[in-house]
């Protein structure tokens, strides 16, 4: 039976995301349970909306790359009371800021992220590098340089499932900017 099959997958694959705080590559979850990586990716969002439709406090976030065990939005608060994080709170505008463009527009230069904001970033880029909210990558038009997106921490912070679930991220995501970055 298919539908056994895949709930099985989905039950493997909420196992050993729970067991890794830091999270599971979805090509090496695909490879240990010898399945497609799309199949993988379509039981993560299949378990993202069980949890959401039965009104868990547990959700996932996951990008191309990797999953992640999350608290869902709505106890997000709760939790970081609970453990006197002030996530949100602890950032500065300009951080906030940085974490907006990247979010929208990563993977993003710090020249582009200094284009858009009219000042130097790079000790905001660095900050928030180092807390786990973006992640760099070598930038694969220039090697001496590298590109910034959101991490799965910024996610799980933001209470979100994936970038997708921002407001008017399509629009915003693909808005063109005057000038070149």
């Amino acid at each position: 039976m298919p539908e056994k099959k895949n709930d099985k997958i989905k039950e493997e694959i909420e196992a050993i995301v729970f067991s890794d705080a830091r999270g599971a590559e979805i090509h090496s979850l695909a490879k240990h349970l010898k399945v497609s990586g799309k199949m993988v990716r379509e039981s993560i969002e299949e378990l993202a909306a069980d949890y959401k439709k039965r009104g868990s406090g547990l959700s996932l976030a996951w990008d191309e790359k990797r999953v992640q065990m999350a608290t869902s939005e709505s106890f997000s608060d709760s939790v970081a009371k609970f453990h006197q994080k002030k996530n949100e709170a602890a950032l500065s505008g300009p951080a906030l800021e940085v974490l907006a463009i990247t979010a929208y527009r990563g993977p993003i230069s710090t020249a582009g992220i200094d284009y858009i904001r009219g000042v130097n970033s790079r000790l905001i880029v660095r900050k928030l590098a180092m807390q786990g909210l973006i992640e760099r990558e070598e930038n694969p038009d220039d090697s001496r340089s590298f590109l910034y997106k959101t991490g799965l921490d910024f996610l799980k912070s933001a209470g979100l499932n994936k970038l997708e679930d921002l407001p008017d991220y399509d629009k915003l995501s693909k808005e063109e900017l005057s000038g070149s970055v």
